[in-house]
């Protein structure tokens, strides 16, 4: 409703969601950034929108890519704090949990069943 009034240009701060299949990954965006976190790997990416808005340049490989990335980082543990599957002690993320243990029958390489 704060929308609809005029008191707020938006529901959340930032958007969290995830992909599942042959590439698990997490993303966080506030509409200008793009953060990502392959579940797998670990490896992280951080986009800027505005600047590329296909993710052509990703910022993680720069230099200072540690202090844009921590916030991110620390966003994205918040987010996943309390979630079955394990991807964070609530410190840090960590790679390599799996889906299957929330999602019987999921093959991580495949697809859902949906019979």
């Amino acid at each position: 409703m704060p929308i609809v009034r005029g008191q707020a240009d938006r529901v959340r701060d930032v958007l969290h969601g995830e992909l599942t299949g042959s590439v698990q990954h997490h993303y966080l965006t506030d509409g200008r950034h793009k953060y990502v976190w392959l579940a797998r790997t670990g490896e992280e990416q951080l986009f800027d929108l505005e600047q590329t808005a296909h993710e052509e340049h990703d910022l993680s490989r720069d230099d200072n890519a540690q202090a844009i990335l921590a916030p991110w980082r620390q966003r994205l543990i918040k987010v996943l704090k309390g979630r079955p599957e394990g991807f964070t002690d609530g410190q840090r993320l960590i790679p390599g949990q799996p889906y299957a243990q929330v999602m019987p029958g999921y093959d991580p390489d495949g697809y859902f069943p949906f019979t």
